[in-house]
């Protein structure tokens, strides 16, 4: 617990800084998504040393990264023999990306959600793939949230109730708590939208779909017609956005509109966990 006061402690000192001399941050409300980004590296790794010190052009002071070995594996683009040089890039007052940044001590079990370098060369001298993320990115340590850690296999259930830390948070453990359950829930929800566009079977596609039901961050609407309008269309009255959505293209199944109107009800009655907070 330490390890994450610590970091909690040097984020938030950072963010003060900078938020003080003129450089706002946030990590900002994503998108509902409606497919995974390939060109992301998503797993679970393990630090086992730093790597050189390194100038770029492209950050202001020299940048140190990890050697993060991948014990666990979502996605990566292009798959390592041993490990890859991750890097976490800080930030200046007035917002350039600086080399300054956290790493963490040997043994830590790191969340990584991640691209390619494009800060510092996207390949070591030996070869080994160079992985960026800067301040406030979703990359995290991996301890246990609601008794579980990220695997690859684990099927999450979006219909359970979020932790108590999660909803009415009051300690910096509980802040810290609730962004490693964001980056969590992220992965989740990327390991779903993999298996939905690698599901072999109807049935498996409408399961997975059943399970994505209950989760506010996805266009669940799009998941099931591409060409659904996902926008809700204004009164022409009040000018404000009715719950009445524009149809798609697509002839949908039974079991499909009811998943469609199940989900329209859920939104309607505010039953979905607010997706802002899971930012």
């Amino acid at each position: 617990m330490w390890l994450l006061r610590s970091i909690g402690i040097f984020i938030t000192t950072t963010l003060v800084c900078s938020v003080a001399l003129g450089c706002m941050m946030s990590r900002g409300f994503e998108n509902p998504r409606v497919s995974f980004d390939r060109n992301l590296y998503v797993f679970v790794g393990e630090v086992i040393g730093e790597t050189d010190i390194l100038e770029s052009k492209k950050v202001i002071g020299k940048a140190k990264g990890m050697k993060v070995r991948p014990l666990d594996i979502v996605h990566v683009p292009m798959p390592t023999a041993d490990y890859y040089e991750f890097f976490r890039f800080g930030v200046t007052p007035w917002c350039a990306d600086s080399g300054a940044a956290w790493t963490y001590p040997v043994g830590t079990r790191l969340r990584i959600i991640a691209k390619e370098a494009d800060l510092v060369p996207n390949r070591s001298r030996d070869g080994h793939v160079r992985l960026q993320a800067r301040m406030l990115e979703r990359t995290s340590i991996d301890h246990p949230v609601g008794g579980v850690t990220t695997s690859s296999g684990y099927v999450y259930d979006y219909s359970n109730k979020l932790p108590s830390f999660f909803l009415k948070p009051t300690t910096s453990d509980d802040y810290l708590a609730r962004s490693a359950f964001s980056d969590f829930y992220y992965v989740e929800v990327s390991k779903d939208l993999l298996r939905l566009e690698s599901a072999k079977s109807e049935p498996e596609r409408l399961a997975i779909l059943e399970r994505l039901l209950f989760c506010p961050t996805v266009d669940f609407h799009r998941l099931i017609d591409p060409t659904f309008d996902s926008t809700p269309p204004n009164d022409p009255t009040t000018g404000k956005p009715q719950w009445k959505r524009q149809k798609g293209t697509k002839k949908l199944s039974n079991k499909e509109k009811h998943l469609v109107k199940e989900r329209d009800r859920l939104e309607e009655l505010n039953l979905l966990p607010d997706a802002r907070l899971l930012k």
